[in-house]
């Protein structure tokens, strides 16, 4: 057997979902052009974890409702979901009423993840589409700093399910997104031994936060354009894939070409809520109540510490070299 051979005999799908508890479990990134079935594969596993692993799952829930198909599924009797919306912005709701019994209203301020979570009602939907997206990641940051600080369900393993992953993560970010995304970063590291299994789903492999993106132990990897980094192999039979296969992609460099994955069965029924305005989460101790100019500077001194580079804050946060310049010098 070949080093190539025995480090794809290290990481298998089974093994990604029954995993050791003394290793941890390992993040997941699925990539493919639209149609590809990416949301279906990352679905369907979320299902399966929670199911046979008894494990939780935590998701947002955006207008299209894509977590409609956690809904009354064969594979989830004895266990429901909840949705989570918010006490202070209206909704509009097609083909489901505002009255159904999983949801729930909230001030947002005040979630607490785990007054939502027992062993019947293991699905959270944390609906956010009425928040700004330069504020949604934000609320998601402070979701996983409560799964990260649990006294509770310590040795049970709770997913976090990102089907527009790029939206609340994107490669490229300005200001407070910007500091948002790289705290979560830092906190990301410790979710493996915490027991937090992430799956984040995007397009295009690149237009995540290279910092998380690249922390992830394995890549799904569904008909599209695999990225250059990739072995040649992977690159030249990604695009030929079909709807039922995955080319499979381990951290470490091992891989495996043309899995079979079954399809998860989706709810057909069309389902919507659209929110009536945009709100923004309240950010404590933001500084909030400091003037523009001097909010400015200390965002300016804060990314210049962080990336130690006048380039790099100057393409971080859109403002002159000349502007960061004055700013150190001050």
């Amino acid at each position: 057997m070949t080093r190539l051979e025995k480090l794809q005999t290290t990481v298998t799908l089974k093994k990604w979902i029954f995993y050791d508890p003394g290793v941890g479990v390992l993040a997941a990134h699925h990539t493919g052009q639209p149609g590809s079935g990416k949301s279906n594969m990352s679905t369907g596993l979320a299902a399966q974890c929670v199911k046979k692993n008894n494990e939780y799952l935590i998701m947002p829930g955006d207008r299209w409702c894509e977590w409609k198909h956690f809904l009354d599924h064969n594979l989830l009797k004895g266990i429901n979901l909840q949705v989570i919306v918010p006490d202070n912005c209206p909704i509009n709701y097609y083909g489901l009423s505002q009255g159904e019994d999983y949801l729930i209203e909230c001030n947002y301020d005040e979630i607490n993840v785990f007054d939502y979570l027992d062993p019947i009602n293991r699905i959270l939907v944390i609906y956010d589409s009425h928040i700004h997206p330069q504020d949604r990641t934000y609320l998601w940051l402070n979701v996983l700093q409560q799964l990260l600080n649990r006294d509770t369900l310590v040795n049970t393993c709770i997913g976090l399910l990102y089907h527009e992953a790029s939206v609340l993560f994107p490669e490229r970010s300005r200001e407070l997104k910007w500091h948002d995304i790289q705290e979560y970063s830092q906190h990301f590291v410790e979710t493996r031994k915490g027991l937090i299994r992430h799956q984040f789903v995007s397009q295009v492999e690149y237009e995540i936060e290279s910092s998380i993106r690249m922390k992830c132990g394995i890549q799904f990897l569904r008909k599209g354009r695999a990225g250059k980094h990739h072995h040649p192999e992977i690159k030249a039979s990604t695009p030929f894939l079909d709807i039922d296969e995955y080319n499979l992609v381990i951290s470490s460099g091992g891989f495996k070409k043309y899995n079979k994955i079954k399809k998860f069965y989706e709810k057909k029924k069309i389902m919507k809520m659209i929110p009536t305005r945009t709100t923004y989460v309240t950010r404590e101790e933001r500084d909030t109540t400091i003037k523009i100019d001097e909010k400015s500077n200390v965002l300016i001194q804060n990314c210049y510490e962080f990336t130690e580079s006048i380039r790099e804050t100057s393409r971080i946060l859109g403002i002159s070299r000349e502007r960061i310049r004055k700013v150190i010098k001050t």
